[in-house]
């Protein structure tokens, strides 16, 4: 039980890590296609609007990733998951593909994680062991069907 609070803190740290990255690059998106670049008329409200969308989004995911969120508080309980599974979800993979993203459904609905290459089998095996009644879909890592 030591291992899973550490890989998850790790875990949850390159995510929100990966959400702040989108945040600071669409910024920097905005600033760059006004200021520097000099774009005008229609192609920098189509630019602005899809980089808006993309901070939108970041934004969201931060918000999704706060520790008083409730799917982050059922990830601190793994009994209370329902399933896990690679994303984006492929049933075979190629024999020596890892995913790097896992999406854990929690009864508070999804939630999408950066693992990490390195970490994922440790990640997806600590849960098996700490929740049996977990459905594990992850292609080359384990697969356990519903009981």
């Amino acid at each position: 039980m030591d291992l899973y609070p550490r890989l998850l803190a790790e875990i949850l740290k390159r995510t929100r890590s990966e959400a702040l990255n989108g945040l600071l690059f669409g910024a920097i998106n905005i600033a760059l296609l006004v200021f520097i670049l000099k774009f005008d008329g229609v192609l920098l409200y189509v630019f602005i609007t899809v980089t808006a969308l993309m901070i939108l989004q970041s934004v969201r995911r931060l918000w999704t990733m706060r520790n008083s969120s409730p799917k982050i508080q059922a990830l601190h309980a793994p009994e209370k998951l329902v399933k896990i599974q690679s994303w984006p979800y492929v049933k075979k993979f190629p024999e020596s593909h890892v995913p790097m993203f896992v999406r854990i459904d929690t009864p508070d609905g999804p939630i999408r994680l950066k693992v990490g290459k390195p970490d994922v089998k440790r990640f997806v095996d600590e849960l098996a062991k700490l929740a049996p009644q977990l459905v594990i879909d992850v292609p080359n890592i384990l697969v356990r069907p519903a009981a």
